[in-house]
């Protein structure tokens, strides 16, 4: 058996584009594991400036709380993006963590770090409580870490983006335990097509990663798009959508590779284990 996941980061994620995201997705049956901020704060940041109100959703939005809900109640997986977009004190994220019980009734089991990395973002971009930086100094208001270790049953930060790599891994390999944290790796979704032809046997699993608020990662220039037919699997927009679900539906189909969710996932290999 193939598997594959797709996990969504809720930047630019607005609620109408969601609804048509969704619908195709779900007309195809491709599961998502897809994380909400909790709030966005306004202030002088390069991050506030990245995602602000009106542009992306959170769980303050009813009509996109209730989204959420829906979702989970099909068999999708929410989780945690962060507190909000920006900077978030401890006590900020512990509030998160109990601002998504009070809406889901459970708490969150996956984290996905939001905020760029020290080695490829500027500093603005970076959070503060980012692993990498004071979310690991204990006597930083910024620390995290011991949260985040006792609060989750999977992690990603930026340490676990697979660029460069184009082979998939096994189940089990997908995750990775270091300093009591589980954390998991995926891939950008415009590597789709070079990783199903690298399927195998053993190497039968792929993460994806992607907005479906915005573009991803497509080249600047015409040219370049139209010799990269990868972009459609960062391309969300209502133009493409159609096409995009389609090419996605047809990859797992030709590849027999099973839609699941994160949590599915680790179970999943837990049981491959046994």
């Amino acid at each position: 058996m193939n598997y594959f996941v797709l996990t969504n980061d809720p930047d630019h994620g607005l609620l109408d584009n969601y609804r048509k995201v969704f619908c195709e997705l779900g007309r195809v049956g491709i599961f998502v594991t897809t994380a909400v901020f909790c709030t966005l704060k306004e202030d002088a940041s390069a991050l506030s400036k990245h995602c602000f109100r009106n542009e992306t959703h959170c769980l303050e939005d009813e009509a996109y709380r209730d989204f959420m809900l829906e979702l989970r109640d099909l068999g999708h997986e929410i989780a945690l993006h962060g507190y909000s977009q920006v900077s978030d004190t401890r006590d900020e994220f512990q509030k998160g963590i109990e601002l998504f019980h009070g809406v889901f009734s459970e708490y969150p089991a996956i984290y996905i770090e939001h905020g760029g990395h020290p080695r490829s973002h500027p500093p603005g971009m970076c959070k503060r409580e980012n692993l990498k930086k004071e979310g690991a100094v204990p006597n930083s208001p910024y620390f995290i870490k011991d949260i985040v270790r006792d609060a989750f049953d999977l992690v990603w930060t930026h340490d676990y983006l697979l660029d460069g790599v184009y082979s998939p891994l096994t189940a089990a390999d997908i995750f990775h335990l270091e300093d009591g944290i589980l954390y998991f790796k995926r891939w950008r979704m415009t590597h789709i097509p070079k990783l199903v032809t690298n399927l195998s046997r053993d190497l039968n699993t792929i993460v994806g990663y992607t907005h479906f608020g915005y573009r991803g990662y497509e080249s600047r220039s015409w040219i370049g798009n139209l010799f990269r037919r990868n972009v459609r699997f960062e391309w969300w927009s209502e133009k493409n959508l159609h096409k995009t679900t389609n090419s996605l539906a047809e990859i797992l189909d030709e590849r027999r590779l099973k839609s699941l969710t994160l949590s599915d996932l680790l179970k999943t290999a837990r049981q491959n284990e046994d």
